[in-house]
C-alpha cells in the first residue's frame, strides 16, 4: 500500500474532536517554486513545458526526445525515429484522433487501434506506442501530444532544450510527430526550427517527444496536497485532475450559532456525523462521515492507525478520508447517501459500498424492469443482447470507453428480417446476395455481401408504412468491401430523398433539406449509417413509402465493388436507437424503468444535492429527454434534472411542488450530442441553485420542496416523462445545501 498523507499545508496529524473548535491556519497558498517557470526541472526530474492549449493544466515533458538521454547536462545518444502508422505505404486506416488539443484522448485511441488494415494482427501507431509505453519520472501517463500541445513545445523549445534546432539537420531528427490525424492518410507533424506544421503521409519517418499533464495547475500541486487559497478564500485539495473546493471562508468575519463558532472554524458535528465549517453565516457541511447516524468519535482506525478525528489523504483510492472512530471515511466532496457511477462499477449508499449495481437496488428496494431483451456494446467491442429486467452497461465499441448505463424508450424496428438481405422480405435490384459472408458486429458470421452486377441500380429495398408528421429512422451497420460507398433514398409518392456515407474517409456527404445523418465508427470497420427525416405529405401514406440502401454509386454498380450490411432498422422516433434484431415480423425493445425508493434512507426531505452526468448521442428530437428525477410517479412533484431539447437543448433543472414550478435553472449551458455534461441542482426551503457545466445560475429564494417517493434515472418528472434514450455515466445524492459556489465547482465537467 503506497503512503498515506495527513496533511493540511504540511502540517501532519489534524485532529478535529466532537464539538471543538479548530481555527482555520490562514497558510498562505502553497508556491510550488521547483516546477513553476517554463523550462524548468521539476523534482521528479521532468521539465515544465507549458500551460495546455485550453488553459486547465500543466504539462510537462522529458529533457530528450525518445531515444536519447539527458546526463544532467545535456541529451547523449541517437534519437529513436518512428512512422506515425506501423511504416507501412498501404492500408492506412481512420484513427479518430482528430482533436488538437487533446493528445492523451488521441494516444489511448491510437493504442487500440489498426494501423495498418492490409497487414494481419494489430499493427502498432509506432509513436504513440513509444508514449504509451514510457515509463519516466516515476509516471506511465505519458502521451503523445496532440498539434495544438506539440505548437506549445516549439513556442518553448529553447527554455525546455533538448530538440535539433538546426535547419539544416536531417529532417527525421529535427521534426516531431504530433497525434493529431489530418485524414485517412496523413497525420501532422512539427518542424522544431521554424515551427511550421506540416501533414504529410503516415509512414513518413521522424522524431517524438512525449508528455504528461499535472495533476493541479493555479497553483501547481501534487495529489492529496491541502492548502488555503486566500485569493478564492477556500480550503482545497489537489485531486490528481483538479483543486477541489472544500468549502467558502468569507472574510471579514461573521459567524455560527449552535454550536457557537466565527467564520472559518471546521469542527466534526458528532450528532449530524459530519465535519463542517462556518461560512460565516451558517454551519456547512465538509464531509458526510459513513451513513446518516453511522459510527462513532472513539477509538482508532487502522491501516494507518489514527485516532478518531484524524483527516488524511490515501493515495491508494485518491480520496480524503476522516476517521470516524471505527474505520476510514471518504471525506472532501460530501459524502453522498447514494451514488451510482455505472462507468466505473462504483455503488454506495448511506455509507457502504457494493460491488454491483444488482446488489445495490436489493439494499435500497430498487428495482429495474424492461420486458424484452435489448441490445448493447461490451468492453470487447462485441454487440451482445441483454436479457428481460437485465441493465445495460454499455461501451464506445471503438474507442472500449464505458459509457454508462444505457436507458432507452420503447422502440419497435419494423424491417422485417433484419439482417437477412437475401430474404423476400426485401427488394434488390443490380446485386447478386452473398449470405453470411463475413462477421458482424455482434461476432456472428451473419453479414451479407451486397455484391453489383454493374447492370442497372446496385441497391436492397422494403417498403414501410408510417404516418404523415412521424418523424423516422433508418440505420443499417456497413463494412467497406471492394467498394466504400452506400446511400440512403427515402421514396415517397415519387418523391425522392438521398445522403451519401463514405466508409473510407468516415464522412456523410450530400444531406438533403430535412434530414439529418451521421455515421458513428463501431470497430473492425464497421460504421453504423444513421439518418432521420419527417415525413410531411399525406396521412397513412401506404405500402408504397421505400427506404433503399445503395451499394458502391448512386446509380448503376460496379462489379467487384461489393458493400457489407448488417442490422437494418426503421423506427419511428427523433433518433435511431440501439439496435433490435427482426426475423418474420417486426420486434420492440421495451423502455428501460429504474426506480429507488426515498424510503431506503438515503433521501433527506428538508434538504439536498442531486448530480448526475451523462451524454445523448442525438439531439433534435422534439422531446425534453430526462437524466433523472426524483418525484412521486407524477409530474407535480419532482426534482429533476433534463436536457430541452424540445425548445433549445439547455441542460436544465427544475422542481416542482403541488403541480408549481418553484424553481427552474434554464438556458445557461447547451448539450452537444454525444458529449458528456454535468448537471446538479442544490436545494432547500427558499434556497435553490442549478449548475450545468460549471455554469452555475442566480439563487432562488422563495421555493418549497415536494413530497417525493423515488428516484428514476433516465427519465424527466412524472410517469410518462421522456427518457434519455442516451447513456448516464453517473448519479450522486447528497442530503445536505451547499452553496452555488460549491455546486458550480462539482458540476465542472472532467477533461
Amino acid at each position: 500500500m503506497r503512503a498515506n498523507k495527513s496533511i493540511i499545508s504540511g502540517v501532519r496529524g489534524l485532529q478535529i474532536a466532537a464539538f471543538a473548535m479548530l481555527a482555520l491556519w490562514l497558510v498562505p497558498v502553497k508556491a510550488y517554486a521547483e516546477c513553476t517557470v517554463i523550462g524548468q526541472q521539476c523534482d521528479d526530474g521532468s521539465v515544465l513545458a507549458g500551460v495546455t492549449p485550453d488553459g486547465g493544466s500543466t504539462m510537462v515533458t522529458t529533457h530528450c526526445d525518445i531515444g536519447m538521454t539527458w546526463n544532467g547536462a545535456t541529451c547523449t545518444g541517437t534519437r529513436t525515429t518512428f512512422a506515425y502508422n506501423n511504416g507501412n505505404a498501404s492500408g492506412d486506416t481512420v484513427g479518430g484522433t482528430t482533436s488538437t488539443t487533446d493528445g492523451d484522448g488521441n494516444t489511448a485511441l491510437l493504442l487500440i487501434t489498426d494501423a495498418d488494415s492490409a497487414t494481419g494482427g494489430i499493427q502498432p501507431h509506432q509513436a504513440a506506442q513509444a508514449c504509451g509505453d514510457l515509463v519516466a519520472h516515476g509516471y506511465s501517463d505519458w502521451y503523445l501530444p496532440a498539434k495544438d500541445e506539440l505548437a506549445i513545445l516549439q513556442t518553448n523549445r529553447v527554455a525546455i532544450g533538448g530538440f535539433e534546432l538546426n535547419a539544416g539537420a536531417t529532417g527525421s531528427q529535427r521534426r516531431l510527430w504530433s497525434s493529431t490525424e489530418d485524414s485517412q492518410f496523413v497525420a501532422w507533424r512539427q518542424n522544431m526550427p521554424d515551427g511550421v506544421q506540416g501533414n504529410p503521409v503516415k509512414d513518413e519517418i521522424n522524431s517524438a517527444r512525449c508528455v504528461r499533464k499535472q495533476p493541479c495547475f493555479s497553483p501547481t500541486g501534487n495529489t492529496g496536497d491541502i492548502l488555503y487559497n486566500s485569493s478564492s478564500n477556500t480550503v482545497q485539495y489537489c485531486n490528481s485532475r483538479a483543486w477541489i473546493r472544500a468549502g467558502s471562508f468569507p472574510a471579514g468575519g461573521g459567524g455560527c450559532t449552535s454550536p457557537t463558532g466565527v467564520a472559518g472554524d471546521i469542527m466534526f458535528n458528532s450528532s449530524s456525523r459530519v465535519i463542517q465549517h462556518c461560512n460565516g453565516q451558517e454551519w456547512s457541511p465538509w464531509g458526510q462521515v459513513g451513513g446518516i447516524g453511522a459510527g462513532t468519535s472513539a477509538g482508532n482506525c487502522a491501516n494507518p492507525t489514527n485516532p478518531g478525528g484524524t483527516i488524511m489523504y490515501n493515495n491508494d483510492f485518491n480520496v480524503m478520508q476522516f476517521c470516524d472512530g471505527v474505520t476510514w471515511q471518504t471525506v472532501g466532496h460530501l459524502m453522498p447517501t447514494l451514488h451510482m457511477d455505472f462507468a466505473n462499477n462504483v455503488y454506495s449508499f448511506n455509507g457502504t459500498d457494493y460491488g454491483s449495481f444488482a446488489s445495490l437496488l436489493t439494499a435500497t428496494g430498487g428495482t429495474i424492469t424492461r420486458a424484452s431483451t435489448a441490445s448493447y456494446f461490451d468492453i470487447d467491442g462485441v454487440m451482445k443482447y441483454a436479457a428481460n429486467n437485465i441493465p445495460r452497461f454499455d461501451y464506445n465499441p471503438f474507442t472500449r470507453v464505458a459509457r454508462g448505463i444505457l436507458v432507452e424508450e420503447q422502440r419497435q424496428n419494423r424491417f422485417l428480417r433484419s439482417s437477412e438481405f437475401n430474404n423476400a422480405a426485401w427488394t434488390n435490384g443490380g446485386v447478386t446476395i452473398t449470405a453470411n459472408n463475413m462477421a458482424a458486429p455482434d461476432g456472428t458470421m451473419t453479414a451479407d455481401s451486397i455484391n453489383p452486377t454493374g447492370v442497372g441500380l446496385a441497391y436492397v429495398s422494403q417498403a414501410v408504412t408510417w404516418a404523415a408528421g412521424n418523424r423516422v429512422s433508418m440505420s443499417v451497420y456497413a463494412k467497406a468491401g471492394g467498394g466504400s460507398k452506400v446511400y440512403f433514398e427515402q421514396y415517397v409518392s415519387g418523391a425522392q430523398w438521398a445522403v451519401e456515407f463514405d466508409l473510407n474517409a468516415g464522412v456523410v456527404n450530400n444531406i438533403p433539406s430535412g434530414m439529418t445523418a451521421s455515421m458513428e465508427n463501431v470497430g473492425n470497420g464497421w460504421w453504423r449509417l444513421l439518418a432521420t427525416r419527417t415525413y410531411v405529405g399525406a396521412s397513412n401514406p401506404g405500402t408504397n413509402q421505400f427506404w433503399n440502401i445503395y451499394v458502391d454509386d448512386y446509380g448503376a454498380g460496379v462489379v467487384g465493388h461489393n458493400v457489407y450490411l448488417w442490422g437494418a432498422q426503421f423506427e419511428i422516433g427523433g433518433a435511431p436507437t440501439s439496435y433490435i434484431p427482426t426475423t418474420t415480423a417486426a420486434a420492440t425493445r421495451q423502455r428501460d424503468d429504474i426506480s429507488i425508493p426515498t424510503a431506503a434512507g438515503w433521501y433527506a426531505p428538508s434538504m439536498g444535492t442531486l448530480m448526475a452526468q451523462a451524454s445523448i448521442p442525438y439531439l433534435g428530437t422534439g422531446a425534453f429527454p430526462g437524466v433523472v428525477t426524483i418525484d412521486d410517479g407524477t409530474g407535480g412533484n419532482a426534482i429533476h434534472l433534463f436536457v430541452a431539447d424540445f425548445v433549445d437543448d439547455a441542460e436544465d433543472a427544475e422542481i416542482w411542488t403541488g403541480g408549481v414550478n418553484v424553481f427552474s435553472y434554464a438556458g445557461a449551458v447547451i448539450a452537444t450530442p454525444g458529449k458528456i455534461f454535468k448537471l446538479g441542482v442544490t436545494y432547500k426551503a427558499n434556497s435553490m441553485y442549478g449548475s450545468a457545466d460549471g455554469h452555475v445560475g442566480p439563487q432562488d429564494t422563495a421555493g418549497t420542496l415536494p413530497v417525493v417517493t423515488a428516484l428514476r434515472p433516465g427519465i424527466a418528472r412524472g410517469a410518462g416523462g421522456d427518457t434519455l434514450n442516451g447513456w448516464i455515466s453517473n448519479i450522486t445524492y447528497y442530503p445536505f445545501w451547499m452553496d452555488g459556489t460549491s455546486l458550480q465547482s462539482m458540476t465542472v465537467t472532467n477533461p
